[in-house]
């Protein structure tokens, strides 16, 4: 039965630390990607299709369980209707299985864990879950459209799963450039196309390119400030790591910069970033999404001009298309 429910530049030894860093960051992405998910590719793809449609319902406020699961029914019926009843049973009998793991009933829980609702917050996830999927499988011979029939390679429809996907991404932010010791600030922005592919129903892989212009305000030899303009191309390699509504990037990326009124004088560089967003649910065939970025950017000395170092942080946002 279901219930309701601004930093010095960086030495040698520092970037090598960075590096190591983002490394163990997108190793520990590799770890999510594995988390605890049905074992059965169709069951799994469910689950995640309405982890995430609980999750979006959640951030707008769940609070009267029947009313809230008959406000994302339709969405969920999206998903439910192209699975067997068979592949709904037999993921109704994990969820219940992880719901005992985690200790529910969550009511119980909340009761144990002294009324504390933070404390039953992934538990309270799964019973709502639960009761979407018991709700749509009730209604799926009643109302499931005839165009939409259980298929038995169904790979999500707010998953990348073995799909080819472009990442359509703009982005803005500020930075800091530090040459010889001195720090200039200014901001950047840009744009970037990245056709990528859904490794699993988590981890999405991408490259492609990006396009960005950038100003700073370095310090002249009379102690006065002026605009340094300079545009940038970079070839990005992006493995993003998705799960409900939430979004975490590693980045890695070749980069050239150049003067604005001289953009042949290509300045080689490297990139490392990482950034932490959110997402909404698919709308045809786009999903929105948003993230906070940091990152490292590092220019070798190069035909006379010093090493510079460049951090810079902002937001990028963009749309993931399924062609």
């Amino acid at each position: 039965m279901i219930s309701p429910s601004l930093t010095p530049p960086l030495s040698p030894e520092g970037r090598g630390r960075l590096a190591g860093r983002c490394a163990l960051v997108a190793g520990l992405l590799l770890v999510c990607g594995c988390g605890a998910t049905p074992r059965d590719r169709v069951e799994r793809a469910l689950y995640l299709d309405l982890e995430r449609v609980v999750a979006a319902r959640e951030q707008s406020e769940w609070t009267i369980d029947r009313l809230d699961v008959e406000s994302v029914a339709a969405t969920a019926m999206r998903s439910t209707c192209q699975t067997s009843a068979a592949h709904r049973e037999r993921l109704e009998r994990w969820l219940d299985a992880r719901i005992l793991a985690e200790g529910g009933p969550a009511r119980e829980a909340w009761l144990r864990a002294g009324r504390d609702e933070d404390a039953i917050e992934d538990l309270l996830r799964l019973e709502r879950i639960r009761a979407v999927l018991r709700y749509a499988h009730d209604h799926a011979d009643a109302d499931c459209p005839f165009w939409l029939e259980p298929d038995e390679d169904f790979r999500g429809l707010h998953q990348n799963t073995e799909r080819l996907v472009v990442l359509l991404e703009s982005a803005g932010g500020a930075q800091m450039v530090v040459r010889s010791g001195e720090a200039a600030f200014g901001g950047t922005g840009g744009g970037r196309v990245m056709p990528g592919w859904g490794l699993s129903s988590t981890l999405t892989l991408a490259t492609g390119l990006e396009i960005a212009g950038a100003g700073a305000f370095p310090r002249n030899d009379d102690g006065t400030r002026s605009l340094e303009a300079s545009i940038s191309a970079a070839i990005p390699v992006l493995l993003r790591y998705s799960r409900s509504t939430q979004m975490l990037d590693v980045e890695v990326a070749f980069t050239t910069r150049s003067p604005l009124d001289d953009i042949l004088d290509l300045r080689p560089g490297f990139r490392l970033l990482a950034g932490f967003g959110f997402s909404t649910l698919h709308i045809g065939a786009f999903t929105p999404g948003a993230v906070l970025f940091v990152g490292y950017e590092m220019l070798p000395a190069f035909q006379g001009e010093p090493t510079a170092h460049v951090i810079r942080a902002g937001t990028r946002f963009g749309l993931t298309w399924d062609p």
